[in-house]
C-alpha cells in the first residue's frame, strides 16, 4: 500500500527537497562513544564502517573514547526512508498524475450516476388507450390471472413511467397548503 498513496510521492517530493545534500552535525547528546580495539585510532577503526554506513568520527586521532555520528549527511537519512533526490520532479508528477485521475473520475462517476440519460419512449401506439371491449362476466377458476386487467396495468405502468421520465409526474403533483389550519389537501394528478 505504500505505492498506491498519493500521500508517498508528496511526502517524498517535499522531503527530497527540501533536506537533500545537507550535512548533519551531531549534538553531544547523539554521539555516540566507545573504545576502538588497542593499537587503532578512531578514524582507522571505523574508516570500513563509515564507508560503507556513512557518519563521522569527531576525533579521527584519538586512541579511546571515540565520538562517532552516525549520520554525516541528510542524504543517509533520506535513503534509509527510500527518498532519493533525483526523484523529485518523478514523485511530483505521479501526485499529480493522482489529483487528475481522481477528479475525472469524481466527474465520470457523477456523469454515470446523477446525469439523467435518453430512455427509448414507447411508440404513441402503446400510450393510446385501447377502445373499451364489451366485458363478459367470466366465471373466475382459481390459478388463472384476468389478462384484460393485466394489460390495461402494464398500459398504466408505461404512461406513469414516461411521466416520470419526462419529468411531467412531479410537475404535475401539487399541495395545497390552508392558511388558516396549515393542513395539507389531497394530491391532485
Amino acid at each position: 500500500m505504500y505505492r498506491v498513496s498519493p500521500f508517498t510521492y508528496l511526502i517524498s517530493a517535499i522531503l527530497s527537497v527540501a533536506l537533500a545534500n545537507s550535512p548533519v552535525r551531531c549534538s553531544p547528546l547523539e554521539l555516540l562513544h566507545f573504545d576502538p580495539i588497542p593499537g587503532a585510532t578512531c578514524a582507522s577503526y571505523l574508516e570500513s564502517y563509515i564507508n560503507f554506513a556513512g557518519g563521522y568520527v569527531t576525533n579521527p586521532d584519538a586512541v579511546s573514547d571515540c565520538s562517532f555520528c552516525p549520520v554525516d549527511n541528510t542524504n543517509t537519512v533520506l535513503k534509509q526512508l527510500r527518498i532519493e533526490y533525483n526523484d523529485r520532479w518523478q514523485n511530483f508528477g505521479i501526485m499529480w498524475f493522482y489529483v487528475i485521475f481522481n477528479i475525472c473520475a469524481a466527474i465520470f462517476l457523477y456523469w454515470l450516476v446523477r446525469v439523467p440519460k435518453k430512455i427509448k419512449k414507447l411508440p404513441p401506439s402503446v400510450l393510446e388507450p385501447s377502445p373499451p371491449e364489451p366485458t363478459q362476466h367470466k366465471p373466475e377458476m382459481s390459478g388463472e390471472t384476468d389478462t384484460e386487467d393485466t394489460e390495461a396495468f402494464q398500459l398504466a405502468l408505461a404512461k406513469m413511467r414516461i411521466l416520470v421520465d419526462e419529468g411531467k409526474f412531479v410537475d404535475s403533483i401539487r399541495s395545497k397548503v390552508s392558511k388558516s389550519t396549515a393542513e395539507r389537501s389531497d394530491c391532485e394528478m
